[in-house]
Order: structure tokens, then C-alpha cells, then sequence
């Protein structure tokens, strides 16, 4: 991690992480007292030495927001044991845990009971987990059965799935909901879908935030790297994504090929997909324009020195947080319409969006802006400011603190 990525978490003098804390004082002193905060353990499926990303970001920025206001945020990682050390949180000065839930096991259940009664933990939110599923929340409920539990929604859907509607299974689901003090949604798109599935009612939309300050325009890191890269002159498509099938990096590949040969692609990521992504890039005689990039821990500078962001997917997204982080850089969005993307897209201003899977559709988007250099950074001014105004961590940080309150 570079010392401006530390300096942009508070190790420094970064004025976003600072600047939201000192408004945390501020509020308190001023504001009649609020209620009080509780003692949070955060369960996430996420390993936090693959990358540096905008939910981790997250989890250091209400970690510090608790910090300030005497309780305690203490983030746990789903994910292979011991891999806490080193990351961007211990950098930060923040305290986590790792243990690996994904399997049941008596030796971790106890591990994790004794993490709740030394760190007084009085609420669990789970995120990636199994809604449901999830044998530890049950045994908890025993063993704590004074600690609350909260769930939030991630989950991207599968499009033509349809959820059981048998009054039986729903019966079964809003019982075992029931275990839930809180379920929080990514997304309206989302809300709507459990609202669909009529298991629970009392659900409540959770947006995520990204810190506008690591994520902004920034023509120093463009020239640099676009030079590097050798692609000056060109206009580059830049594509973030877990390669696989339902990502639709397939489709935006295809669509290059219809595309002037100006316009160039860059895929940050890797996955199963991504051997027969290049044999096609071969099979297109796109070599030349097409450059893998593989998994990044930051992917701040890819955005600084685009032209577009494609948002291809295939499936439902929860959300599309990376889409978030697109518009903060600067670049018009073309997304799927498709599950959560249109939310973080307003068509026709910061970006377009296309029919799912629809190459052609897509081709023409690039083309507008390809042809049409001013709409381009029209596009790109009114994303950036798009994205500061509704999506900053100030305005992030508020949101959770009265969520958690509540």
C-alpha cells in the first residue's frame, strides 16, 4: 500500500477520513446526545490480502466512526485463518479477526463465542453469508441469547430464477427470518425482490459509499499511465470484474470487434473465464487491443486513466459498488439494465444503459461517446459530481451510524 493510499485512511493528513470524524464530534457536542451505539461484530466472507477495495474502505470508516463515539465496530473476516496481519487494516490501526466460518466446525463456533463475550459484543451483522443457512447464527442464538443479529443483502440474482411461492417454504423462511433484528438491502432492486418473496416486511435500503477523495479525476495518473500503456490517442474501455460467465466480459469482447480500431479494452480481474476470454481475443484478432490486466489491489489509476466504464453483466447485480467508484473517477457508466445497475446510472447523463447481452446496443453506446468527445466529458463532469453529492463517506458514515441506532 503506497503512503497517498494511508494518507487517504487517515494515516495522514487526509482531509476526507478527518474531516468525517471531526463532523462526528461536532454533531455530538452540539445535537442533543443520540441514542447510543451498539458493540458491533462485522461478519464478512472477504479476504482481506487479495485487495484494497471500496467495502473494506468501508469497514476503516465506520470502525473509526464507532471509535469516536465510544463503542466498537470490530470487523471479522470469513475467510482462511490468520491472514489479517499485514493488510490495509493493520496499516490503519484497525482491529480485526479472521476465522473460517464457511464450514461448521465445534472448535470455531467456541473461538467465536469467546470473540463475543471478550469484545462485549451486544449486535453480529452478517454479510455474504447464508441468510438462512448459517449454523452458527443458531448456536448463538443459545449461547447469546441476549446479542442481536442483522443481516444485509449482497446477493446478485440469476434472471428467470424464481423464488418457491409455497406457503410452506415462506412459512419456513419467515420464521427463521425472524432470528434477524435487522435486514438491510444494497439496493431498492433488491428490497424489492425479498418484498417480492413477501417473507418479511420491515426491510431497510443500505447503500454502500465510496471515499470521493481516493477515487477522483486525476489527468497526472492518466498521462502517466496511458503513456505507459502506449495507448495515447486511444479510447479506452475499461471493464472491473470477477471473471466469470455471468459478467458478460464475453459480450463487451464481441462488441469491441464491431467497434474502430481507436477504441481499446482493458479488463482488470481474473476468474475461471479467463483463458477462454483470450482465446476469443485471439479468435477476433484482438490481441493488439485488448490487455488483461489481472487481479489489482487498487484499481484507482485503471479509472483515472479510462475513457468509459462497461458495466456488462448478465445477472442480476445486488449493487455494482465498482460502478460507484467508476462515476467518482470521472466516467460516463454503460451498464446492463439489469437488477441494482440502473440506481447507480442515470441514463442520459452520467452514462447509458444497454438491453443484457445486447452487443449491438452496446456498440452504439461506445460509439456516441467515441464520436462525440464533448458529450464525453460532459458525461464525465456530471458523473463525478453525481457521486460526490450522494455517495460521499460523510454522508456514508451518517447513514449507518442512525441504521445501527435504530
Amino acid at each position: 500500500m503506497t503512503l497517498e493510499t494511508l494518507k487517504l485512511l487517515g494515516c495522514g493528513r487526509s482531509r476526507t477520513p478527518i474531516s468525517t470524524t471531526q463532523h462526528l464530534r461536532m454533531s455530538r457536542k452540539k445535537d442533543t446526545p443520540p441514542k447510543s451505539l451498539p458493540r458491533v461484530l462485522y461478519a464478512v466472507v472477504l479476504d482481506p490480502t487479495i485487495k484494497f477495495g471500496s467495502l473494506e474502505e468501508q469497514i476503516i470508516h465506520l470502525a473509526r466512526a464507532f471509535e469516536v463515539h465510544d463503542s466498537l465496530f470490530f470487523p471479522l473476516f470469513i475467510c482462511r485463518e490468520g491472514t489479517s496481519g499485514g493488510t490495509a487494516f493493520h496499516e490503519a490501526r484497525v482491529e480485526t479477526e479472521s476465522m473460517d466460518l464457511r464450514g461448521f466446525r465445534w472448535s470455531r463456533l467456541v473461538k467465536l463465542s469467546r470473540l463475543i463475550s471478550e469484545r462485549q459484543i451486544t449486535l453480529v451483522h452478517w454479510n455474504f453469508t447464508e441468510m438462512l443457512r448459517n449454523s452458527y447464527l443458531w448456536w448463538l442464538t443459545f449461547l447469546h441469547p441476549n446479542v442481536k443479529h442483522c443481516y444485509t443483502d449482497h446477493v446478485s440474482r440469476v434472471p428467470g430464477t424464481q423464488q418457491s411461492s409455497g406457503r410452506p417454504k415462506k412459512f419456513l423462511k419467515r420464521l427463521l427470518l425472524r432470528r434477524y433484528n435487522k435486514v438491510f438491502c444494497v439496493s431498492q432492486f433488491v428490497l424489492n425482490d425479498l418484498r417480492r418473496q413477501e417473507i418479511r416486511s420491515d426491510l431497510t435500503l443500505s447503500r454502500h459509499f465510496i471515499n470521493t477523495d481516493r477515487f477522483h479525476p486525476d489527468q497526472s495518473v492518466r498521462g502517466e499511465l496511458r503513456k505507459q500503456l502506449r495507448v495515447e490517442g486511444n479510447f479506452v474501455l475499461l471493464t472491473v470484474a470477477h471473471l466469470i460467465k455471468a459478467k458478460g466480459v464475453e459480450v463487451l469482447i464481441r462488441t469491441l470487434a464491431d467497434l474502430p480500431g481507436n477504441v481499446v479494452l482493458w479488463i482488470v480481474g481474473d476468474g475461471e473465464e479467463s483463458e477462454r476470454l483470450r482465446q476469443l481475443c485471439t479468435e477476433l484478432h484482438l490481441t493488439s487491443r485488448v490487455y488483461f490486466h489481472g487481479l489489482q489491489k487498487n484499481v484507482a489509476p485503471f479509472m483515472q486513466a479510462a475513457d468509459c466504464f462497461v458495466c456488462p453483466s448478465l445477472w442480476a447485480e445486488a449493487a455494482g459498488l465498482v460502478n460507484l467508484e467508476a462515476s467518482a473517477s470521472g466516467l460516463p457508466i454503460i451498464a446492463s439494465r439489469i437488477g441494482g445497475l440502473p440506481e447507480y446510472v442515470e441514463d442520459g447523463r452520467t452514462g447509458f444503459l444497454f438491453l443484457p447481452g445486447d452487443h449491438r446496443e452496446l456498440t452504439h453506446c461506445v460509439q456516441v461517446l467515441n464520436e462525440d468527445p464533448a458529450l464525453c466529458q460532459k458525461m464525465s463532469a456530471d458523473a463525478r459530481a453525481w457521486a460526490v453529492e450522494k455517495f460521499t463517506a460523510e454522508i456514508g458514515v451518517r447513514a449507518y451510524l442512525e441504521l445501527y441506532r435504530a
